[in-house]
């Protein structure tokens, strides 16, 4: 660091610095990767195989085209070497639907849900936390809170899921998977960030 950007034995943070090197001993939200499209298509999938990080923060607005009142969201997850994990004991789901408060408990499907027994053809808005997807020593787990805003009815749910079977979920994962469980993907826009540190 050139000596000009040091004042009175402090850096001045107003002003702008180049790295050369690598920061650590820091943690950080890196954005990894984005992406929006207003075409049909049957599912999302997002990649999530990223070396430098075990967690991750997805930023997701989605829509879908189907006007049934009784679909979901669902989510599957991709280990690594493997498909889609689709079979129909291998997540397990709990949750709770806030407007209508109801609880829900699912200990074998075969997804985990965002939604469900709602409208896929409405804009939905979530924060999605992914937690030890990147790393083969701790269980993952996906933490949700989803909600869509309209002047005939609001609705609001959180969700918590997770891979059965202790051998599957210290897998790492390197892909999700979003679909309705009627009807394609309408528009999806997203921000996926790595959590480091």
């Amino acid at each position: 660091m050139p000596l000009s950007k040091i004042q009175s034995e402090s850096v001045n943070l107003a002003d702008t610095f180049a790295f050369t090197g690598t920061v650590t001993g820091v943690g950080n939200m890196i954005l990894v990767s984005s992406g929006s499209s207003t075409t049909n298509a049957g599912s999302l999938e997002i990649g999530l195989n990223y070396s430098n990080y075990e967690h991750f923060l997805l930023l997701l607005s989605i829509k879908g085209t189907s006007t049934s009142s009784s679909e979901n969201l669902d989510v599957r997850w991709k280990r690594d070497g493997q498909s889609y994990n689709t079979g129909s004991s291998d997540y397990s789901v709990t949750g709770h639907y806030q407007d209508g408060n109801t609880n829900r408990n699912a200990n074998s499907q075969n997804t985990m849900e965002l939604f469900w027994t709602n409208y896929p053809a409405t804009n939905w808005v979530a924060s999605i936390w992914l937690w030890n997807v990147g790393n083969t020593t701790q269980q993952n787990k996906l933490e949700s809170s989803i909600m869509k805003a309209k002047s005939d009815g609001n609705a609001a749910y959180v969700a918590h899921g997770a891979i059965n079977n202790e051998t599957n979920n210290l897998n790492k994962i390197i892909e999700t998977q979003f679909f309705f469980t009627a009807g394609d993907v309408d528009e999806y826009a997203y921000k996926l960030y790595g959590v480091s540190g």
